[in-house]
């Protein structure tokens, strides 16, 4: 079963947006501690699990994106995060393996959420079953690059609906779907994000 990811990026440094999506997901109860513990879970690039105080992540704010670490829903079950500088960009990959389809939609939500709020975040990606994990999203978003249809039928890939977004309230979206890949981009002078579904 492939893991699926949400790719949000940003021109924010790491830490700055290590913190961003900290504050995002604490507004679901997703929390950043091991409940009862007062410790973070990271993961190292080698595969060895830590638990760290959170100040001792943030110290070192350059050895962030060392780390796989992770969040906690209040059910206990964990969502992980890796962040990466690619070019200019920040990209914070939120992993969505284990997550049932409620628990993605509200990091749909959230990063709809983010992206109206946030003048830093360039736009988001949602690819649920991998459908598309071989395109550069990174060059993407770093070249203003736009939909291109024939493209997308080369990857096998349609325009399934678009909405444009000025405020955003879950119910829009209520139809949400596990194959489809959705792609965020703001329209700034507008105020607006572009929400594409891919199927």
């Amino acid at each position: 079963m492939p893991r699926g990811v949400a790719s949000v990026f940003s021109t924010l440094q790491n830490i700055d947006m290590f913190k961003q999506i900290e504050v995002l997901f604490n507004t679901k109860g997703i929390r950043l501690e091991l409940p009862n513990a007062n410790k973070v879970q990271v993961w190292t690039t080698e595969g060895e699990m830590l638990n760290i105080e959170k100040k001792e992540l943030l110290q070192n704010t350059s050895d962030i994106s060392d780390y796989l670490i992770q969040f906690w829903w209040p059910q206990m079950d964990d969502v992980a995060i890796k962040l990466t500088c690619q070019g200019y960009l920040c990209v914070c990959d939120i992993y969505l393996d284990g997550l049932d389809e409620s628990q993605t939609k509200v990091i749909l939500d959230l990063l709809i959420i983010m992206t109206l709020q946030r003048f830093e975040i360039v736009g988001f990606v949602i690819d649920r079953e991998e459908l598309v994990s071989e395109l550069e999203w990174n060059r993407f978003f770093s070249n203003k690059e736009y939909l291109d249809s024939h493209y997308l039928e080369l990857c096998g890939l349609k325009i399934f609906k678009k909405y444009e977004l000025k405020e955003y309230k879950t119910e829009q979206l209520i139809d949400f779907k596990r194959d489809c890949v959705y792609v965020a981009i703001p329209n700034r002078e507008r105020s607006t994000i572009t929400l594409y579904l891919l199927c």
